[in-house]
């Protein structure tokens, strides 16, 4: 799905969020968990970035950055898999999801709400193809090339090591030892953890 169409879905129904009497702004800290599943809401995030983590083992899933509308993919769900902690500082206008059920129905927004949750699951699938590889030196090179999709500045102050860990249960050893392979056997170079140049071979 184009990243436009995205981008007008997510700020389409943050003006809606923001204009209703049953939102309110919240302020949260760098390292903040939220709790918007646990409390049954959705959220605008306005500024700031968080990542979603697994409950089930703590583990990163993905990461979203404002502005985005969090909490859609599990707004009906009895049970809750994931929560939110802040990267940064973050600001977002947060709602109930029987608020923001009233709102999307009564305004037909439902169209953009599945603009957003497609593009987010696909998010997940995009995780699964990274940690359902062969062996950990598979695990490694698919998240290293994922590394060098993101944007520059994103890339710039993203630990390698730190990446990996968080989103595995591969221990930090067994990820030098892999990438000193790569480094030799691929175009793979880091210098303090950080990746600055990746080539893909295969």
């Amino acid at each position: 799905m184009p990243p436009s169409i995205i981008d007008k879905s997510i700020i389409t129904l943050s003006k809606h969020i923001q204009i209703s009497t049953k939102a309110y702004l919240c302020k949260y800290k760098k390292n903040q968990r939220v709790e918007l599943i646990k409390n049954n809401n959705i959220a605008y995030l306005k500024s700031g970035s968080v990542s979603v983590y697994r409950k089930e083992d703590n583990l990163i899933v993905t990461r979203l950055d404002a502005p985005f509308i969090l909490g859609l993919t599990q707004m009906f769900n009895d049970t809750k898999y994931h929560y939110f902690r802040c990267n940064t500082m973050c600001e977002m206008w947060e709602i109930s999801s029987e608020s923001a059920s009233n709102i999307f129905n009564n305004n037909n927004l439902w169209e953009l709400v599945f603009n957003i949750t497609s593009w987010h699951m696909n998010c997940y699938f995009q995780r699964d193809i990274m940690i359902t590889q062969p062996n950990n030196k598979e695990i490694i090179r698919e998240h290293i090339k994922f590394i060098w999709s993101m944007s520059p500045e994103i890339r710039k102050s993203t630990s390698v090591y730190s990446f990996i860990m968080l989103r595995n249960h591969i221990s930090r050893s067994m990820i030098h030892k892999i990438i000193q392979e790569l480094s030799v056997t691929q175009n793979v170079k880091i210098e303090k953890g950080k990746l600055i140049h990746y080539e893909d071979s295969m």
